[in-house]
């Protein structure tokens, strides 16, 4: 007997409801310190701390006028002196969200690849000595991701601020090799579904299969959570990462990209996702 299809399975699933649901889902794992809903939109606005914890969400259809609500947003980044930055994909509605952000100037930078799996596909290994999976988060694990993802110092507060809000169960997970941290992980768990998020392995050591150690530990975690699927982005153009997860299991269901116009007065926008 088939088992029971996967929600990205069912085509008219994926373009209608899976898109808002993964967004969503991201929005709660990557918690900014301000947030603004205007007409269907969701605007973060952060410390400089990720594009996405900076960025417009145009999650929902839209029942106002979009050119000035594209004017509205610049207008409420421009108060607080930030770039206006929208994530946008080809399922973003409207659909000509794009061409019209393209036309105002906005320059479009970061295509990532947005990939799902089933948790019963992917080999799960629930034990592994070198590994620590917690629930708290603390002082070490942040320590080691600022020196495992370079974070500059002057972000390092609000990437702690918003890992501290998230208000889902959650894990961070350690792996130690030879004495000292090589690489870690953080899962967070909603609605049935697993978010990987910061799976950094030290870089003098990727291709030696720490990083998929790290995501076996988490995915076995979020099973025991109640989690059915699996999702994460990663780059397009990050081929060892794209390469680790289709062995692992996941395939990709949509792409989004950011859409950004620089300002004289907004701080450079950081490169972490």
């Amino acid at each position: 007997m088939r088992p029971p299809q996967a929600p990205w399975e069912h085509a008219e699933y994926s373009l209608r409801l899976l898109h808002p649901l993964l967004e969503e889902l991201t929005l709660n794992a990557r918690p900014s310190p301000q947030r603004v809903i205007v007409d269907g939109w969701v605007l973060n606005f952060g410390d400089g701390l990720s594009r996405g914890g900076n960025a417009i969400f145009p999650l929902y259809p839209s029942s106002t006028d979009v050119d000035e609500k594209i004017a509205r947003c610049e207008e409420l980044y421009g108060q607080r002196k930030h770039e206006t930055v929208f994530r946008v994909s080809s399922l973003t509605s409207p659909h000509d969200l794009d061409a019209r952000l393209d036309a105002r100037g906005y320059t479009r930078i970061a295509q990532t690849s947005v990939q799902v799996t089933d948790l019963g596909t992917p080999p799960l290994v629930r034990d592994d000595a070198a590994i620590t999976v917690s629930t708290d988060l603390d002082d070490a694990w942040l320590d080691d991701l600022w020196t495992l993802s370079a974070t500059p110092a002057v972000f390092q507060p609000s990437a702690a601020e918003m890992l501290r809000t998230v208000a889902l169960p959650r894990a961070y997970a350690t792996l130690r090799h030879g004495g000292s941290t090589v690489g870690i992980g953080l899962a967070v768990v909603e609605r049935g579904y697993l978010g990987l998020w910061d799976i950094i392995v030290a870089y003098e050591l990727r291709n030696r299969g720490f990083g998929q150690r790290i995501m076996a530990a988490l995915l076995a975690w979020g099973r025991w959570q109640g989690a059915r699927h699996a999702h994460l982005a990663v780059l397009c153009d990050n081929a060892p990462a794209l390469h680790l997860y289709a062995r692992v299991g996941f395939h990709e269901v949509y792409q989004y990209w950011y859409r950004y116009k620089r300002v004289s007065f907004a701080p450079p926008l950081s490169s972490i996702a």
